[in-house]
């Protein structure tokens, strides 16, 4: 089992559900892991790996 990490910088919406991503990331649908690191105000940066 490989897993593959992308770092990419997000906004999380005001329901504290949803994430609006920068850009579209190139993986098949399914579940992920997302960590949250927030980066200042308004600015949130979340890794999120997946299991291949």
């Amino acid at each position: 089992m490989t897993t593959t990490t992308i770092i990419v910088e997000a906004t999380l919406q005001p329901d504290g559900i949803t994430l609006q991503l920068e850009k579209r990331l190139a993986l098949a649908p399914g579940r992920v892991t997302v960590t949250v690191q927030p980066l200042g105000p308004g600015f949130r940066c979340y890794r999120i790996s997946t299991r291949n």
